[in-house]
C-alpha cells in the first residue's frame, strides 16, 4: 500500500494551460491509485489548502470523486510559495489505515517560478527517509533547473509535460 500526496501549484503563473494540464495529470495519477492506497491533495500559491488536514484518505470511489470535484473548482491566483507548501506537506499526518504504514510519495506539479529554490532542495533532501518526491514541470517555459534539482534531491527522475498529449505517458 502507498500514500500519494499531490502538491499542486495554483499560483497566478499557472493560469490557463498549465493549470489545466496539472489537473489532467492529477486526475490521471489518481486513476492509478489502488483501493489499498491513500491520498491527499495540497494546493499552493501564496498560501495553501489541503483536501484533508487529518491525514490522507483511502482511495475509495467517494473520496476520489470529492477530490476530483475540488480539483475542478480550483482556480489560479497568487504567488508561488513552494517551500511553505513542502513544509506543510512533510508535516501532514501519515496515512495509517487499518494499522498499515504506507510508503509516502509526494508528487509536485508546478511551473517552478519560485524564489527559495535551494531551501526547497535542502528540505526534500532532509526528508528522504520520509518520502519519495516526484517533480512534474508543467509549462513550455518551466523552470527546468528547479524540476531537475527537486527530482535529484528526491532521488527520482524529473518529468516535464508541455503538451496534454504527454500526460498519459508521463503518468
Amino acid at each position: 500500500p502507498r500514500e500519494v500526496v499531490f502538491v499542486v501549484d495554483v499560483s497566478g503563473s499557472m493560469e490557463g494551460f498549465p493549470l489545466q494540464n496539472a489537473k489532467l495529470l492529477v486526475n490521471e495519477l489518481m486513476s492509478e491509485l489502488r483501493s489499498t492506497d491513500t491520498f491527499n491533495i495540497l494546493f499552493f500559491a501564496g498560501g495553501s489548502e489541503v483536501l484533508s488536514t487529518t491525514g490522507s484518505l483511502p482511495a475509495s470511489r467517494a473520496n476520489l470523486q470529492a477530490a476530483r470535484a475540488l480539483l475542478d473548482r480550483t482556480s489560479h491566483g497568487g504567488g508561488t510559495q513552494l517551500l511553505e507548501a513542502l513544509e506543510r506537506t512533510f508535516a501532514l499526518p501519515r496515512g495509517h489505515v487499518d494499522g498499515v504504514t504506507r510508503a509516502r510519495a509526494i508528487v509536485v506539479l508546478t511551473d517552478g517560478m519560485i524564489t527559495a529554490e535551494r531551501a526547497a532542495f535542502r528540505l526534500v533532501h532532509e526528508h528522504l527517509g520520509d518520502a519519495t518526491l516526484f517533480a512534474f514541470g508543467i509549462h513550455g517555459s518551466v523552470n527546468r533547473h528547479l524540476i531537475e534539482a527537486l527530482a535529484a534531491a528526491g532521488r527520482t527522475e524529473p518529468c516535464v509535460v508541455v503538451d496534454p498529449a504527454q500526460a498519459r505517458r508521463a503518468v
